[in-house]
C-alpha cells in the first residue's frame, strides 16, 4: 500500500467484570516511513511536519525508521532490509494522541511482512512501550504475548494479549483480545479502508475533520467516566506499587 488516508471504525468491548462497549469513526495515515522522512516537498512533506520525532519512541536523535530497525533486531534478531509501513495519527491543531501506532516491516522484495511493531501509549502517564511481533512465512498474522505495559486503570496486568492483523492493502484490520484465567476480558477492533493520499485528500481531511486527535483524548476520558460510573474495579500503576514496596 502506498501512502494513504485510512478511514473506518474502532470498537472496544469489555466482557468482565462489567459489560461496556463503544464504536467510533477514526482516521489514521499510512506512510512508507523512510519516504516520509526524506520528503522535501509535496503531500508527504506536509505530513512530515505534523509528525514530531518526540511523538514516538527512540532517543529523539535517531531517525524513527532506524529506531524501528534497531528494536526489531534487538528483540527478535531480525535484520530488516525492506520498507517500513507506518500507521499513525498526525498532529492536527498542534496536538496528537496515538493510543497505538503500528510499524509494518516488509521483506526486501516487499512480498511479505517480517515483523510488526505496536507502539502503545498510555493515558494520562505519557509512557510508551513497543510490542515486537515476528511474522513467520506462510503463517497467519496472529500473535500471543503477555501484557507487560500498564495502559488503563480499569485493566489489570495479569493478562495475555492475542493480536491478529491483516496485511495493509486497500483495507486493513487489527483485532486485539485480552485474556485472563482462560476468560476473554476485552477486545478491540480497528477496521480501516484506504484512499491514496494526495494534496486534495489531505486538504479535505484537515478541513472536514480537524479535531481527530482531540476527539481521541476526549473519548478516552469520556469512556473512563462511564466505567467509573459503572463501578468498574481500578488497578494501581505497577510503578506506584513498586515504590510502595520499596518504602516498606
Amino acid at each position: 500500500m502506498t501512502s494513504a488516508l485510512c478511514q473506518g471504525v474502532v470498537s472496544h468491548q469489555r466482557y468482565s467484570p462489567v459489560v461496556h462497549g463503544f464504536s467510533y469513526s477514526d482516521s489514521m495515515f499510512y506512510f512508507d516511513l523512510e519516504a516520509l522522512e526524506k520528503a522535501e516537498d509535496g503531500v508527504l512533506s506536509r505530513c512530515r511536519r505534523r509528525i514530531l520525532r518526540r511523538d514516538h519512541f527512540g532517543d529523539g536523535e535517531t531517525l524513527l525508521s532506524e529506531s524501528v530497525r534497531q528494536i526489531v533486531h534487538k528483540r527478535i534478531g531480525v535484520q530488516l532490509n525492506g520498507s517500513i509501513g507506518f500507521l499513525t495519527h498526525i498532529r492536527q491543531l498542534g496536538y496528537v494522541m496515538n493510543p497505538v501506532s503500528f510499524y509494518y516491516c516488509w521483506s526486501a522484495d516487499e512480498s511479505s511482512l517480517e515483523a510488526i511493531v505496536a507502539e502503545v501509549h498510555n493515558t494520562p502517564w505519557g509512557e510508551s512501550h513497543c510490542y515486537v511481533m515476528r511474522c513467520e512465512s506462510g503463517e497467519a498474522l496472529t500473535f500471543r504475548m503477555p501484557k507487560v505495559f500498564h495502559v488503563s486503570p480499569f485493566m489489570g496486568m495479569d493478562q495475555e494479549y492475542v493480536w491478529t492483523f491483516t496485511q495493509p492493502e486497500e483495507s486493513l484490520t487489527v483485532f486485539m483480545e485480552n485474556w485472563e484465567d482462560g476468560l476473554k476480558k476485552f477486545d478491540a477492533t480497528l477496521k480501516l479502508h484506504s484512499v491514496e493520499l494526495t494534496e486534495n485528500v489531505l486538504r479535505r481531511h484537515l478541513w472536514t475533520a480537524p479535531f481527530t486527535s482531540i476527539a481521541v483524548i476526549v473519548r478516552i476520558y469520556l469512556q473512563a467516566l462511564r466505567l467509573w460510573v459503572k463501578r468498574c474495579p481500578t488497578f494501581t500503576h505497577p510503578k506506584k506499587l513498586r515504590r510502595k514496596d520499596v518504602m516498606k
